[in-house]
């Protein structure tokens, strides 16, 4: 049994609150065996109350490298040493109940994957160190990218597990829902190309995106359904350049191991691959 400690924060909404308990009660017991037994699950009635929050917080931790953090409306940390979910309720309101499940679901499989301190902390890997050397790239931005991969190298582990678990649908509808190009990435490339800083932080973004949808590209019933979408969030660049960062990073995920930190070095492999 896994023991939740519920945190309410404002007029929450009882049903769904009761909603998400279910599901994270449900997905612990089919993600077993695992080691978690106790876990932290905040509730926020106001999704901008909980980014204020977290904002604070991690400047409190001197946390400098969470530029993705405002983008979700459910999160996870271990910063205390107890895995923690937060959902900000107003937001998953708005969703569908697949995109509701697949959320939850998503963050209940990183406290099993990556609930302790040490899936926060990653050193830059030599390579990115080297290759920052040559084009000139700031430590500060060599770190924002290994904060990216690093994410990306989990979402890859997370839908990996719950889709050998056999969740399937919700896995899909919340894929596609993150995969969809937003408009302001139009012009990011034809600006970022031309500086190394600002192409290793583009590419890195990409990562994360392809690495979360593809454990699914090979699945029978959804695969070639997911490789379109995959493309499609590559649609606002060149073409030969989303071909080669998706053959890119597909060949460095086949080597992927069981340990986080190895599949995060091999990403920064992939992503200097595609600065060349």
């Amino acid at each position: 049994m896994v023991r939740l400690i519920v945190k309410k924060f404002g007029k929450v909404d009882n049903v769904l609150t009761g909603k998400v308990i279910e599901i994270v009660d449900e997905c612990y017991h089919r993600l077993q065996p695992h080691s978690v037994s106790l876990v932290e699950l905040y509730i926020y009635e106001k999704w901008f109350t909980m980014t204020a929050l977290i904002s604070d917080e991690e400047k409190q931790l001197g946390i400098t490298t969470s530029p993705l953090s405002e983008l979700f409306f459910a999160t996870h940390d271990a910063w205390y040493g107890i895995p923690r979910i937060r959902v900000g309720l107003d937001k998953l309101a708005e969703q569908s109940e697949l995109i509701v499940s697949g959320v939850i679901r998503h963050e209940v499989a990183h406290t099993v994957l990556h609930g302790s301190l040490e899936y926060f902390i990653f050193p830059t890997p030599r390579s990115l160190q080297t290759i920052g050397k040559e084009l000139n790239i700031p430590e500060n931005t060599l770190r924002d990218a290994v904060y990216l991969i690093a994410i990306a190298a989990k979402d890859y582990e997370v839908t990996r597990l719950l889709h050998r678990k056999g969740y399937l649908d919700d896995l899909v509808e919340c894929n596609k829902y993150f995969l969809k190009p937003a408009e302001e990435d139009a012009g990011i490339w034809s600006i970022a190309h031309q500086n190394p800083s600002a192409k290793l932080l583009a590419i890195a973004s990409y990562f994360k995106e392809i690495c979360c949808a593809a454990p699914l590209l090979q699945d029978e019933k959804y695969g070639d359904e997911m490789t379109v979408a995959v493309k499609q969030c590559l649609i606002h660049l060149p073409t030969e350049i989303s071909d080669g960062i998706l053959r890119t990073v597909l060949k460095g995920l086949a080597s992927f191991t069981e340990e986080t930190h190895k599949n995060v070095e091999l990403l920064a492999e992939c992503l200097i691959n595609c600065l060349r």
